[in-house]
């Protein structure tokens, strides 16, 4: 299509040469026919068409052949009834392809009169042989197809450059992911591209650090969790092989023994079950929520823990708005989470101490503060207080009965609620816990 629409353009230009050919000579000759200076006028055609192709033959009104660039006029027939002159006669211009019986070969012949505004003295005729105009056209196709040719070798050498740029960094990403699927999160991509295949390799390399991380506390939750378990297990198998093996221990000394094993077997059951509520946590979403009341949860867990307080004669102050403050959510997950702070709370504030439960809302929020007058925390704790097994004192956690997982469980709770969970703190002053909920738009 290429090729077909360059030969029509050339052809076009070979007519477009042809008729200012035709006007340059015409406008050249045109003083000396008005003057009837004619005598050198075949001398003249042939010094300006020396060096062109182009044939020129000037024809009189009548047909004669006054002059002709490539043969002896005097030897030429009457050009009256040439189809290019009629043409010329009748509109100004004639086009005409056809055979010439004096050169005996197909010409493309063009005519035009020769006149200005008194008189017309005949006319001009160019002409190129169809066989020139085919070598023009034959060099014009050879200069398409190696141009096209070059054009394909190109396109395909850049294309093979552009297929092995893409291929080369996928086929490193692709055994690299398998290597993270094998779990090795070690090796990382060094891919320093500003495209798709660029923001591909950071996304991988962004998940082999995350899986990483997420890898190293995994083993450490397990490492933590063998230990905490390990411990209550191991004291009472110790336990329970001393009573068999005594059987004359007297019966003061074996109570004592069978109440260190409840208090372990409480011990383990609790430390189950928090481990059994962090997975339920970590695997579940949003999809068992509903509009629950935060104010009627948060009155039921001080009454659940109302007791332990009075046994400490600890001061239970619950502050809450008159009407509801719905929030969407799991309520079994925000029970729990008030049982923790609540418990954790009065654990660790001396007796005599307050503990304090406030319920406000503010700019489409639900904040919920626990807060006491207990022994608080050292700033250098506070970054880490909601990590799992972690304790600011070991000795009077497991004292208290605590498992390490309860301020876990209360982060986990609040992160998949959408909310937000701070902790102010001064050592020997108290503590206190502010939860940020989202609230449903009724």
């Amino acid at each position: 299509m290429i090729a077909r629409q360059m030969q029509e353009d050339s052809l076009v230009e070979i007519e477009k040469s042809l008729h200012s050919q035709a006007i340059i000579i015409r406008e050249s000759i045109l003083p000396a026919l008005a003057s009837d200076q004619v005598d050198d006028l075949q001398q003249r055609i042939l010094q300006m068409t020396g060096d062109i192709d182009t044939r020129i033959t000037i024809i009189s009104e009548d047909g004669v052949v006054r002059a002709d660039s490539q043969l002896d006029p005097v030897t030429m027939d009457n050009h009256h009834d040439r189809p290019e002159l009629q043409q010329a006669h009748e509109s100004g211009l004639g086009v005409v392809t056809r055979f010439s019986e004096t050169l005996s070969k197909s010409m493309r012949y063009m005519a035009m009169p020769i006149d200005d505004v008194n008189h017309q003295y005949g006319f001009i005729r160019v002409a190129l042989p169809l066989s020139l105009i085919d070598q023009r056209l034959d060099r014009l196709r050879n200069i398409v197809m190696v141009a096209a040719s070059l054009t394909a070798i190109i396109a395909l050498l850049l294309g093979f450059w552009i297929a092995r740029s893409f291929a080369v960094p996928l086929s490193r990403m692709t055994n690299m992911a398998q290597l993270y699927s094998e779990g090795d999160y070690k090796q990382r991509l060094e891919i320093d591209r500003q495209d798709e295949i660029g923001e591909l390799a950071k996304t991988l390399n962004l998940f082999a650090e995350t899986a990483a991380q997420r890898e190293a506390t995994r083993r450490d939750f397990i490492a933590n969790a063998s230990h905490e378990l390990k411990t209550p297990v191991t004291a009472i198998q110790g336990i329970t092989e001393t009573l068999l093996e005594d059987a004359g221990m007297d019966e003061e000394t074996r109570q004592q023994f069978l109440q260190k094993v409840n208090g372990q077997s409480i011990r383990l059951s609790q430390l189950i079950s928090d481990l059994l509520a962090l997975s339920r946590l970590e695997s579940s979403g949003a999809e068992s929520f509903e509009n629950v009341d935060l104010k009627e949860i948060i009155e039921r867990s001080c009454k659940v823990l109302q007791p332990f307080a009075k046994e400490k004669t600890l001061s239970l102050d619950v502050q809450c708005p008159e009407n509801k403050v719905v929030i969407s959510g799991d309520e079994e997950s925000l029970n729990q989470l008030l049982i923790n702070l609540l418990d954790n709370a009065i654990k660790y504030t001396p007796e005599g101490g307050k503990v304090t439960v406030q319920l406000s809302t503010y700019h489409e929020q639900a904040i919920v503060e626990v807060e006491d007058n207990g022994i608080g925390i050292e700033p250098a704790e506070q970054q880490r207080i909601f990590e799992r097994f972690y304790r600011v004192d070991k000795a009077r956690s497991k004292t208290l009965g605590g498992t390490g997982l309860g301020l876990s469980i209360v982060k986990h709770i609040v992160i998949r609620h959408q909310g937000h969970i701070a902790l102010e703190s001064t050592p020997g002053q108290g503590s206190l816990f502010r939860v940020t909920l989202p609230l449903v738009s009724l």
